[in-house]
């Protein structure tokens, strides 16, 4: 389900609690208002609500001085009321609510959308979702729209807030060189920084005193309002085939993304011969290599009966031509990568035994590798390596079969 965000009670546009507008100010707009006649009232109400949809078909934010130049105009005092009106007509007829950025920009608004929209509303071009506009969109506009949602999920995944630096980094890995005029986008620069900045999608923030400057991006106003961070995960998991775990039992609070997507022996990797375990863009040598021997170390663990000595893993290692003693060519200090990186990343435990001296650890599977590798790929990557039949290792083979029956791990 995307859902866009409901607006509470505390942040729609409510006239009697409208921000720089007293009791007295709003009881003075009555008396203006009740000098109007009933006609030009309805009409006034009807031109401020058409002027509100077609400037938010531009996705820029509405300011009062320019209600006020263009549609009440010798009828600026009456403007709480006239306001207040199309609001409601805004929220009960297009089921859009007038929201105001006091906060930011004194007498500037938005119009959010309050309806909940299904997955199934995806653009069909894109596979993205429009956010909100109660007209038919361009090619044009739904491809930004895919773009913007890709930059707006990236922003979250990344803690809700990007380097410019790293933003431009993630577009090309997806294909998108900003430093270049895209065929569809134009200038991906220039349309971030701009178009989506000045439509209140996204905030682009200089460091103060950064010389060089030195920027970073944040969700804007609108996309505060309008995009449910649930969204983004439900758009990051059906587009990279990925989805959201809690690891409560045993970090409260905290969570990562597992693959979704089935991995066969087929997908192994060219180079290295074991599967990429997840990233739905192109890996470096780099990181294919250490996938490698994470499925090495991996494989080794589960064939052991799922725990093993450090002791153990470092003598096998030594066997297939990697000393942890050294520092090695491709991989650097084996011993850091595998009881630091893998260990932080989720792929591995690394665990000492009680009270014991000198220290003896174990390493086990961590949380992400019990929800992203299958064992049977253990299994094949084994038995292609040894030329032998996975039915061989009993216990091993038992444990596939049990991952493989509905509720496992595999269904």
């Amino acid at each position: 389900m995307f859902s866009f965000q409901k607006p509470s009670i505390d942040e729609s546009f409510n006239s009697s609690q409208m921000p720089g507008c007293s009791q007295a100010t709003f009881t003075q707009a009555e008396k203006v208002c009740a000098s109007i006649d009933s006609s030009e009232q309805a009409k006034l109400e009807s031109d401020l609500v058409q002027y509100l949809l077609i400037m938010d078909q531009k996705k820029l934010p509405i300011k009062k001085i320019d209600i006020n130049k263009n549609v009440l105009k010798e009828n600026s005092r009456a403007f709480p009321v006239l306001i207040s009106r199309a609001a409601k007509k805004l929220e009960t007829v297009f089921g859009i609510r007038l929201i105001s950025l006091e906060d930011k920009q004194k007498g500037t608004y938005i119009l959010v959308n309050t309806l909940d929209t299904d997955i199934d509303d995806l653009t069909a071009d894109h596979n993205v979702p429009q956010v909100i506009n109660p007209v038919e969109w361009s090619e044009e506009d739904n491809a930004k729209t895919g773009l913007l949602m890709v930059i707006l999920s990236a922003i979250f995944m990344n803690g809700e807030v990007m380097m410019d630096t790293q933003l431009w980094h993630m577009l090309k890995k997806v294909g998108i060189d900003p430093d270049y005029t895209h065929e569809e986008f134009g200038d991906i620069k220039k349309l971030i920084t701009q178009e989506f900045v000045r439509q209140g999608y996204i905030d682009y923030i200089r460091h103060p005193n950064s010389d060089p400057p030195v920027f970073e991006f944040r969700w804007g106003a609108r996309a505060k309002h309008e995009v449910l961070k649930r969204s983004c995960m439900d758009f990051v998991s059906q587009v990279f085939g990925i989805r959201l775990i809690s690891l409560e039992d045993k970090q409260k609070g905290t969570y990562i993304l597992v693959n979704t997507l089935d991995t066969d022996i087929d997908d192994l990797t060219a180079d290295h011969n074991v599967p990429q375990v997840i990233n739905p863009v192109e890996w470096s040598e780099e990181d294919n290599a250490k996938t490698g021997l994470l499925m090495v170390i991996l494989s080794a663990i589960f064939m052991n009966g799922e725990v093993m000595m450090d002791t153990q893993l470092w003598h096998m290692l030594k066997k297939v031509g990697i000393d942890p003693d050294y520092t090695h060519e491709e991989f650097g200090d084996i011993k850091k990568l595998i009881t630091q990186e893998f260990v932080r990343q989720g792929y591995i435990d690394y665990i000492r035994h009680p009270n014991s001296d000198p220290p003896v650890f174990e390493f086990r599977w961590g949380a992400r590798a019990k929800h992203e590798v299958l064992k049977r790929s253990c299994m094949d990557f084994v038995s292609q390596l040894y030329e032998i039949e996975p039915e061989q290792w009993k216990s091993q083979w038992q444990m596939v079969l049990e991952e493989e029956q509905p509720g496992g791990q595999g269904d």
